[in-house]
């Protein structure tokens, strides 16, 4: 009902703004309007309704940066690439450009497969926008589609570093530790990335990662890997001597135990040398009683959907109340301390290059 509703509404205004664009009657109500509706048929994926209407508010508006690129990018999410560059490609020369429409024609470029003019368009993009963690984010990309997993780890890395508040640097950089021996950081960016505001679609796949990362490094947690910072051997040795909690076996109780006891004891004797925020807005879920709910929702489905839904049955409405405080709590990195070592001796250990076939 209401998708036709909108339709209806499309149709007059859309004859509404043919008819009034050449005597510029339009309000700044009417116009606010159709970029809604512009905006709305695009995330329905309705892209050529969306293009219809940004191309009719482009021509009362033309100088309008943030409607052509909304264009460009309704242009590339329908697989029209040629039109999104046409697009896209003169706004990169006019003052007012975002970062935004740098890093939706480098997508275009590399889904059109010219991977120069993408690492182009992306490098020029960084230098203007220096800070700009999707620049990074997509630069990653990039290598990553060239099977450069070192390279694009190292560019989510610096992504993180750059602007600590953009999610998707965490998970992309997440994914790619937790398929190596060595997960601590995968982890580490796993948990960031579900704590913060992010887009939930692919949680599942990420936990089910982020579950089996924390058997594999218990498994391999006596295992001495050099070059190690001091952060990482502190964190080792504490889950080290804390890893008889988890001799039966990985689960949600265990890992809820173990981690709490090592946050105990990071906050007394490592947290003023190392501190690390991730820690810091856990040690908070701990002292507001939700590390029991906060583990349940991140590991339970992993270990068993039965007993995740017997939890739930005897726990009625416990993880409804925790999103409802975590959506007032989110976890909002402000800062990185460098505690890591991405040294490219070590980055090529993990993630040698592939030879060519």
């Amino acid at each position: 009902m209401w998708i036709s509703k909108i339709f209806t509404v499309f149709i007059f205004l859309s004859c509404g703004l043919a008819v009034r664009a050449q005597d510029s009657l339009l309000s700044g109500k009417e116009l606010v309007q159709a970029h809604r509706f512009a905006e709305t048929y695009a995330m329905m994926g309705n892209y050529k309704m969306a293009i219809s209407i940004y191309k009719q508010l482009i021509e009362l508006s033309p100088e309008n940066m943030q409607l052509k690129t909304e264009l460009g990018n309704a242009y590339y999410m329908s697989a029209d690439y040629n039109n999104a560059v046409t697009t896209l490609s003169p706004l990169l020369d006019m003052p007012n450009v975002t970062y935004k429409a740098y890093e939706i024609l480098a997508a275009t470029q590399l889904a059109q497969k010219n991977i120069k003019e993408s690492k182009i368009t992306t490098n020029k993009g960084l230098t203007k926008f220096e800070r700009s963690g999707a620049l990074y984010h997509m630069r990653g990309n990039i290598e990553a589609n060239q099977e450069h997993t070192a390279l694009a780890l190292q560019n989510w890395i610096n992504g993180i570093e750059a602007q600590p508040q953009y999610a998707p640097n965490y998970k992309a950089a997440a994914t790619a530790y937790l398929e190596t021996t060595e997960p601590l950081w995968g982890i580490l960016y796993a948990e960031s990335y579900l704590a913060m505001p992010h887009d939930s679609t692919g949680d599942a796949e990420l936990k089910t990662k982020l579950y089996n990362g924390w058997t594999t490094f218990f498994d391999h947690i006596t295992d001495k890997n050099e070059p190690e910072t001091p952060f990482e051997s502190a964190v080792r040795k504490l889950y080290l001597q804390l890893s008889p909690s988890v001799s039966d076996g990985i689960g949600v109780e265990n890992l809820t135990m173990v981690k709490t006891r090592f946050l105990m004891e990071w906050m007394t004797d490592h947290a003023s040398a190392y501190p690390f925020e991730l820690f810091n807005y856990q040690d908070q879920l701990i002292r507001n009683g939700w590390m029991d709910v906060y583990s349940e929702e991140l590991y339970g489905m992993n270990e068993s959907k039965n007993q995740y839904d017997a939890w739930n049955r005897f726990h009625i409405n416990d993880i409804h109340r925790f999103h409802n405080w975590q959506a007032y709590h989110y976890f909002r990195p402000g800062r990185v301390t460098v505690l890591y070592n991405k040294s490219d001796e070590k980055m090529n250990r993990l993630f040698p290059k592939k030879k060519k076939r």
